[in-house]
């Protein structure tokens, strides 16, 4: 992997990273003064056809006294193509270098790079491991030399051979001209990395090493954060940069690496920061000033056409946007609340955002600052295409949900603070069922509202497909309808964003909706009144219940219980509950007989009518219940009710109770605790019995 390191120790300072023949010179020998790119003695040199490279390297292993391998840095010693006594693997070398200065310097006219008096750079062939590609390092501020790896066949490696050797080589020497521009990096490692890499592609288009830097996971990698400010990339994701540097400003450059060659701009960036050790984004800035730009303009428009990869290449600034996908980031779905996000611009990085809508809809934006203080667009992709808004206050084109949404700003300013809302409006919602009242003169439809209901909200109403009514209400009355004749019905709900999907029912008038009965009842009785309650009838429409006693009808209501305080004593009654819509009556009824309590004057002697719960759990329920008559005259006497066993052993007594003349509930607690088992047992109340079954 590239990586840059700055050793400020006696301005030597290193550059590691990525990657370009042959006449041996003996009287050169190998004593000659070298740089100290390795304090290794390396055991031969050779000197580059162009006379522009010393290759050191070495064709033996080295031991140390005891005969343990020290090293072997020689690379492959096959020699054959030229047969020239040194190993091809080094011809290679020379001839990459030379080219490399031939690109550089003649082609490109880089000055020429920082090589020590005798304005030869050094190469030195080693075994790297795999641990880094190549370094460029720096002694002082007039020498300089590389090393690269002796056959770049290490695992770790993602380009090997040759062409890895290849665009080392070339990647090293402009970090060797760089050099001669810039002593020391300062803040502006990144920049070299950048410049290097870009030439990597400039120099070997069809090894597209470079891309490989687009995957990393690290926090640096544009491609992966591209918020980042551009001075915290690491460098190499951004080797596009100089591509699109390259090809939009000049007019005689077009986006293929044949024309890239021709510009200047780049040369003209690295002359401006020599002056004075201007930064990079400075340089850039006003390199681009002269060409009616600006860096943030720049960097706004590169980050945009970055969205464009694999999908148009009219919006292409390079033509390798064909080989690498569009910049993301997680998009964010929005549902239907308002997304409110603070923003801190400054004038070297932009704000990204990625949304999703999970329906047809509008987004609307608004800006706390006025959008003239700021740079960007709205973006919207679909089915590999796209449409391209402005940055404005104001709702979106519509929006669906295979549409990605991205808005892009930034400004040329520093540190502005601003809000951006997203409010989303959407199609209605949340309706999901079409239901209705049917009857052999009418049909009564209905549903629900939509969860996003809105003022602007409309239904349109289908039968049979055709359109016979809008309305704002949920429930749609039709009275031109036959009898026996199916319908089919359909709703469209629609605001100012569209319509939503119909919801639809099919209709048969030949069978009204007639509620059913209630499937449960119950009742209960004391001095005043009898209450009655019962479950809820299946059926369509508002269901409401007839009340009759006696065959009579006394009340109708929507609920689900009833007291009837107009009762007689000691007196039998028959109750009927019937369901009732507006179709009509239930086919049947839920019946029953109840019989009211005796006044407290008729009663003639104690007892006990019945208990509850019988059978008893105690281990679910802790009291019994009881419905107990009292004469009126002993109403205070004899209030004991004792619990018996079946062989008339006391169990438990509750003594001291509080009794009414007449008929009347008593609750006995604390029964679950009671030492006893399962089986039958008798409750007593003043000489009268009768039994119950507990369990335990």
């Amino acid at each position: 992997m590239k990586i840059l390191i700055a050793l400020s120790l006696f301005l030597n300072i290193n550059i590691w990273c990525l990657e370009k023949c042959g006449l041996v010179l003996s009287e050169y020998g190998n004593n000659r003064d070298r740089s100290n790119c390795t304090t290794i003695e390396m055991q031969n040199i050779y000197l580059s056809p162009n006379g522009n490279f010393y290759i050191h390297y070495d064709t033996t292993p080295r031991f140390d006294n005891e005969d343990e391998l020290i090293d072997d840095h020689s690379p492959d010693l096959i020699d054959i193509e030229p047969l020239d006594g040194v190993p091809d693997y080094i011809n290679q070398v020379a001839e990459v270098a030379d080219s490399s200065y031939k690109l550089l310097i003649e082609k490109m006219k880089f000055k020429d790079g920082a090589n020590g008096e005798d304005n030869i750079t050094d190469i030195y062939v080693l075994d790297m491991g795999g641990s880094f590609y190549g370094r460029a390092i720096r002694i002082g501020c007039d020498d300089s030399c590389i090393e690269i790896d002796n056959d770049y066949e290490d695992d770790s490696y993602i380009v090997k051979g040759t062409d890895a050797m290849k665009v080392t080589t070339l990647h090293e020497f402009f970090h060797v001209v760089q050099f001669e521009y810039r002593c020391g990096t300062g803040g502006d490692g990144y920049f070299y990395e950048l410049s290097s890499t870009w030439i990597e592609d400039l120099g070997y288009p069809d090894i597209n090493d470079y891309i490989n830097f687009l995957n990393s996971n690290s926090s640096s990698n544009y491609y992966k954060n591209p918020t980042i400010d551009f001075d915290d990339t690491n460098g190499y994701s951004l080797a596009l940069f100089g591509h699109y540097l390259s090809t939009q400003f000049e007019q005689d450059v077009s986006i293929s690496y044949e024309s890239e060659l021709n510009s200047k701009i780049m040369n003209r960036i690295w002359g401006r920061m020599s002056i004075g050790n201007i930064s990079a984004i400075s340089s850039i800035d006003y390199i681009l000033d002269s060409l009616g730009s600006s860096f943030s303009d720049a960097w706004l428009d590169f980050n945009i056409k970055n969205l464009y990869n694999q999908i148009d290449e009219s919006m292409y600034y390079y033509e390798d946007q064909a080989l690498i996908t569009k910049i993301d980031i997680d998009p964010f779905l929005i549902d239907n609340n308002l997304i409110s996000e603070f923003i801190d611009l400054n004038n070297k990085s932009i704000y990204l955002s990625h949304y999703e809508v999970y329906d047809t809809s509008k987004l609307n934006l608004s800006f706390d600052i006025e959008t003239n203080e700021l740079n960007g667009n709205i973006l919207t992709f679909y089915n590999n295409n796209y449409i391209s808004n402005p940055l404005l206050n104001g709702l979106t084109d519509l929006l669906y949900p295979d549409k990605n949404i991205y808005i892009v700003v930034n400004s040329d300013q520093n540190n502005v603070n601003l809000n951006i809302n997203v409010e989303p409006f959407y199609i209605p919602q949340g309706m999901n069922e079409l239901n209705a009242l049917v009857d052999s003169n009418f049909v009564k439809i209905f549903w629900q509202f939509p969860s996003n209901k809105s003022e602007d909200l409309e239904f349109e109403i289908y039968k049979d497909s055709i359109f016979i009514d809008s309305i704002d209400d949920s429930l749609y009355y039709d009275q031109n309808v036959e009898s026996n004749t199916t319908y089919y019905y359909s709703v469209v709900a629609k605001n100012q964003i569209g319509k939503a999907s119909p919801i639809s029912i099919n209709i048969d008038t030949s069978i009204p909706d007639f509620p059913l009965k209630p499937d449960f009842y119950n009742f209960f009785i004391d001095n005043d009144k009898v209450q009655l309650w019962w479950t809820n009838a299946i059926g369509e429409g508002e269901i409401s219940y007839i009340i009759l006693r006696d065959g009579d009808s006394i009340y109708s209501t929507i609920d689900t219980i009833f007291y009837d305080y107009n009762i007689e004593e000691n007196k039998n009654y028959s109750y009927s509950i019937y369901s009732m819509n507006e179709v009509g009556f239930s086919d049947n009824a839920i019946n029953f007989n109840v019989k009211t309590w005796p006044l407290s004057s008729d009663i003639s002697r104690n007892k006990i009518i019945n208990s509850f719960p019988n059978p008893l759990d105690i281990n679910n329920e802790n009291y019994i219940g009881l419905i107990l008559d009292v004469v009126e005259q002993r109403s205070n006497i004899n209030s004991k009710i004792t619990l018996y066993d079946i062989r008339g052993r006391e169990i438990k007594n509750w003594n001291n109770l509080n009794l009414s003349p007449g008929r009347q509930r008593v609750i006995l607690d604390d029964v679950q605790f009671l030492p006893i088992s399962s089986g039958i047992y008798y409750l007593s109340f003043s000489n009268n019995s009768i039994s119950i079954v507990i369990k335990n």
